[in-house]
């Protein structure tokens, strides 16, 4: 049966909330929807890429964050490998002038260095197959024999921590990190 002329008609009701409305004799026998369908209460699609967005962003910021200090780690290590094959091989062309090989590296080593700690780094000295501690090592001048090995070796604490001024949220390292740098140079 066709709708009288000007009878109201809805659209379908499966797609949310409608509103009747007036049919007139020139669309009756098209399949015509003239009424808009409105959208049911608390279905709306507003504001979802901003909710998305907000779960996301942490996550994001965290792998940068991550990612960086990881960078700031890795330079870290280069700046100390590199200044400890400057400090060896200061000490292996020092024998005849120095009466503390031990000394000259470390002075060599420690004015190489730009962002590092220079108190933070422990140094231990290996010269013809005797170990050395600390920064100074007079004793160690019998053994700087042309021909053999100056052995260097320094270690440097590191922290892998991420939002530390938050409190640590993420520490990638919890038992701690120390980076640690070793060269041998021949006794000039």
């Amino acid at each position: 049966m066709m709708p009288a002329m000007d009878q109201p008609r809805t659209s379908e009701p499966s797609r949310g909330l409608t509103r009747p409305c007036v049919v007139s004799q020139a669309v009756q026998g098209l399949n015509y929807r003239c009424c808009r369908v409105l959208p049911q209460a608390g279905h709306s699609e507003d504001g979802s890429s901003l909710v998305e967005f907000a779960v996301v962003m942490p996550v994001l910021l965290l792998f940068l964050t991550g990612m960086m200090t990881f960078g700031i780690a890795l330079n870290q290590y280069l700046q100390l490998t590199d200044s400890v094959r400057i400090g060896a091989e200061a000490a292996a062309i020092a024998r005849g002038t120095t009466t503390d090989p031990c000394s000259t590296a470390t002075t060599a080593s420690d004015a190489a260095l730009s962002s590092l700690t220079k108190t933070s780094i422990t140094y231990s000295f290996t010269i013809n197959g005797s170990t050395y501690t600390g920064t100074t090592c007079t004793s160690a001048l019998s053994n700087m024999l042309q021909g053999k090995t100056f052995q260097m070796k320094a270690t440097y604490p590191c922290s892998m921590v991420v939002y530390g001024v938050l409190g640590s949220v993420v520490n990638y390292d919890p038992s701690g990190c120390t980076l640690t740098a070793q060269t041998a140079e021949m006794i000039q």
